[in-house]
Order: structure tokens, then sequence, then C-alpha cells
């Protein structure tokens, strides 16, 4: 299984990833999610997190322009390569959200996103909407305004069978 969603920015993407996550207690998840930093209502980067360790840095902040008015931060690299890599050991399940321009510009992390999706391991995550060749085969969702709130429970009937059928 490799599941992406995609969408335009804010329509809650990564809420479904974390609420999939606080639905499924029972299932070991690793990987990193990428939640945006805001000050004073306004967006001014993105964190990396790994989802076993809670360990975060800075993925992208205000002050550059690698991608947009984004600095790309290298150290983020290291750590999604490492939360990844956990994941593929530890994890009963992959998250990988975001995967988009900021990520795949770190060679680190876009090493560890196509380890993950070439491991046994189901995969669920984030793909930014201009993203499409991810060197493997994988279905894309599209979340819109109207049909995210009946996602939720389709993404654990599934990820729930394919679990199922793992073990």
């Amino acid at each position: 299984m490799r599941l992406f969603l995609t969408g335009r920015p804010g329509v809650g993407k990564t809420t479904l990833i974390v609420n999939l996550m606080e639905s499924m207690k029972e299932v070991k998840f690793g990987g990193f999610i990428t939640p945006e930093v805001r000050e004073r209502e306004r967006r001014v980067g993105f964190k990396l997190v790994d989802v076993l360790t809670g360990e975060s840095t800075w993925l992208a902040k205000e002050g550059g322009s690698s991608v947009g008015r984004y600095a790309i931060m290298k150290e983020a690299g290291t750590l999604g390569l490492a939360s990844v890599r956990r994941a593929i050991k530890e994890a009963d399940v992959i998250i990988m959200d975001e995967v988009g321009p900021m990520e795949l510009k770190l060679l680190e992390l876009k090493a560890g996103i196509q380890e993950a999706l070439t491991s046994d391991k189901p995969v669920v995550g984030t793909v930014h909407r201009t993203v499409r060749d991810l060197g493997v085969d994988y279905e894309r969702i599209t979340v819109t305004e109207e049909n995210r709130s009946s996602l939720l429970p389709v993404l654990i009937s599934r990820l729930r069978s394919v679990l199922r059928e793992g073990t």
C-alpha cells in the first residue's frame, strides 16, 4: 500500500494524517510529518517531526529563496532520513507528510523517501499537488472541502485491511 493524499494548501491533508494516527492507537506509525509554524496568524515556515521520537528541526523558514520565500534547512534531511529508516525497522506503517518540492531538495530526505517507497511496509502520506512521479506506483486521493470529512473512515478501513493481510 502506497497511498498519498493531495490537494490545495490548507485543505486538511496533514490533519487527516494526524487523525489517522490518533484513531489507530494499536498501530505503530513511524516516519515524519511537516507541520507549518505560525507566528501571529502568519505562516513563517515548516518543522520536520519524527513521528516515533518526537524529535524535530526546521525544514524551511522564511528568509531565503530555496523554495518560494523559504530557506531549506539541511539538518532536516538528516532527521528525515533517520526517521524513515527508523520507521522501516520499527513501525507497522510509514508516514510521509509531505513529499513536495522542499523535501525533495534535501538529498538525504529524498533518499529516505525512496527507501520507504521501495520497502515492504505500508506507506501513507501527502504529496504536493505538483509532484507526480515518485518512481513507484502509488494511489493518489485528492482531498477537498467536500470529501475531507468522509475520508478518515475510508483510510482507517483500507489500512486495517492491508495490515490484516500482512499478518
